[in-house]
């Protein structure tokens, strides 16, 4: 994995509140934050479950086991996630921006951006200062990087995301401020060739 990628998967743990559960899907939003935390002992206090993997009955036994997870996979990933949220109200769940669209989707109402993950609540919550705390805390060296290779191009949009969300939580506030985050995201998509895509967001 290049070193844009572990950059994201740190953050990406950083993200998440203590002994949270991250739900991934795919190869790059869940084994680099392996490496991570065995080979480096960071954040090892949260818990990741992988979509793909629940389908296997022994990972998801010795999984649940390890973390005293209620709920089975059933018939989908959107049925498997509702199991979680129902089953086990004092966890904190969250699911990874690269997760399954499908997913995203479904539970648009029960989403709030903490990072490069959402955490999932049935009830309302205030997320703006969180969001803020954990931008605070990102490394962002690659990500400011010129030089990234197409694949690592794709997790750029994450963070355009954070950046959007901040933008409009301080342009009635801090209009300087605001005008910061402004200016990191077109200077990363205009790197990206993308920004006539995402200018009319940051007015």
């Amino acid at each position: 994995y290049s070193a844009y990628k572990y950059e994201y998967a740190k953050n990406l743990l950083n993200s998440i509140d203590q002994n949270g559960f991250l739900i991934c899907n795919g190869e790059v939003d869940t084994y680099p934050l392996y490496v991570l935390q065995e080979l480096q002992g960071v954040r090892k206090d949260v818990k990741i479950i992988n979509l793909k993997l629940v389908e296997n009955s022994a990972y998801w036994k010795r999984m649940s086991a390890t973390y005293g997870l209620k709920g089975e996979y059933a018939s989908s990933y959107i049925q498997f996630v509702s199991n979680l949220m129902q089953k086990n109200p004092d966890k904190k769940l969250y699911l990874s921006l690269t997760n399954r669209h499908d997913v995203l989707k479904h539970f648009k109402a029960n989403l709030y951006l903490t990072g490069l993950a959402f955490q999932l609540s049935r009830t309302a919550m205030q997320n703006q200062n969180i969001l803020q705390n954990n931008w605070n805390k990102f490394d962002l060296t690659f990500f400011k990087s010129k030089n990234k290779m197409n694949q690592d191009k794709k997790l750029d949009y994450s963070y355009m995301l954070i950046l959007k969300s901040l933008y409009d939580f301080h342009s009635s506030s801090n209009k300087r401020l605001a005008n910061d985050y402004k200016v990191t995201a077109e200077n990363v998509a205009k790197n990206n060739g993308v920004w006539n895509k995402l200018e009319s967001k940051f007015k």
